[in-house]
């Protein structure tokens, strides 16, 4: 991508933009402002998803030791019904 010069030797400038000429031909205005507000974007973007990612893996991470899910949640059921049963039952007077 190269820039767009005039006979002089000049930069063309397309409403206050520099014009670039892709490879392919195609001429574009390059907006500076805009290109920099969309990275900065991006980042934040960006940020927001490797913070959500290291906080879900440290939740997952307490779980490490679990080979086998399912039978984790049975036996988690089992425990909370016999819990359930053991539990004195007190009557009101």
């Amino acid at each position: 991508m190269k820039l767009k010069l005039d006979a002089n030797g000049h930069v063309v400038v397309e409403n206050d933009m520099p014009v670039y000429i892709h490879d392919d031909g195609k001429e574009i205005p390059f907006d500076a402002p805009a290109a920099l507000g969309k990275i900065t974007s991006l980042n934040a973007e960006a940020k927001g998803h490797r913070e959500a990612k290291e906080a879900a893996e440290g939740q997952l991470a307490k779980f490490a030791g679990i080979a086998d899910p399912a039978k984790a949640l049975e036996a988690i059921d089992i425990v909370t019904k016999l819990d359930q049963k053991l539990m004195p039952v007190r009557l009101m007077p």
